[in-house]
């Protein structure tokens, strides 16, 4: 069975997840803007009302980001599971090249994110599979533990 077709639907996951990080970035600096120039200028309540709004509006989008990464997490598992139960090579394994780029993007951004429990639980299956011996995935096992630091 080929998996291209959720490694796909992985990576669109993990690629929204990118474009509400930017844009969590970006409402960071407003944010920051405005707490600035309402501090530098006569104060105005609307100043504290735009604050306040960016601020919960922040929050949706972190809130979308953790289940986009949350998906991208649950397909990727899937998939390296799948591909571990095969012995599909460790190689070219696509679950692998994913795992490795939702901890890249995680740890470049230093983000803490709050997966679903069908996240956790897919993980924890991978885990007991990698800790069985085998040294094909011995690095993907340690990509997946610092991917786990990320969770909270």
């Amino acid at each position: 069975m080929d998996k291209s077709f959720e490694y796909n639907i992985a990576s669109n996951y993990l690629n929204r997840a990118r474009e509400l990080q930017s844009q969590i970035l970006q409402m960071d600096l407003d944010i920051k803007f405005r707490e600035l120039s309402s501090r530098s200028s006569f104060k105005d309540i609307n100043d504290s009302i735009q604050i306040h709004y960016l601020q919960n509006q922040k929050m949706s989008i972190i809130s979308e980001r953790d289940s986009n990464i949350s998906s991208a997490i649950t397909y990727a598992a899937e998939i390296l599971i799948y591909e571990i139960d095969r012995q599909v090579s460790g190689i070219f394994s696509l679950g692998a090249m994913l795992i490795n780029n939702i901890q890249s993007f995680l740890s470049i951004y230093d983000i803490k994110v709050n997966v679903s429990v069908i996240a956790r639980t897919q993980l924890a299956e991978l885990s007991f599979k990698l800790g069985l011996p085998s040294l094909t995935y011995i690095e993907i096992a340690s990509t997946l533990d610092k991917l786990k630091r990320q969770l909270y």
